[in-house]
């Protein structure tokens, strides 16, 4: 025989949770603008 246990997901997220994607989301921006200004460096003569 096959059992299921069904878990509730809470409907309204944690803080923490928005804290985990602001975080995320912040080190993704950083990192971009990191990669673009690499990119703009060019020497100038």
């Amino acid at each position: 025989t096959m059992t299921f246990t069904v878990t509730q997901v809470p409907t309204i997220p944690e803080p923490e949770t928005y804290a985990m994607l602001l975080a995320g989301l912040g080190l993704m921006g950083a990192m971009a603008k990191r990669r673009s200004d690499k990119q703009n460096l060019e020497p100038v003569l």
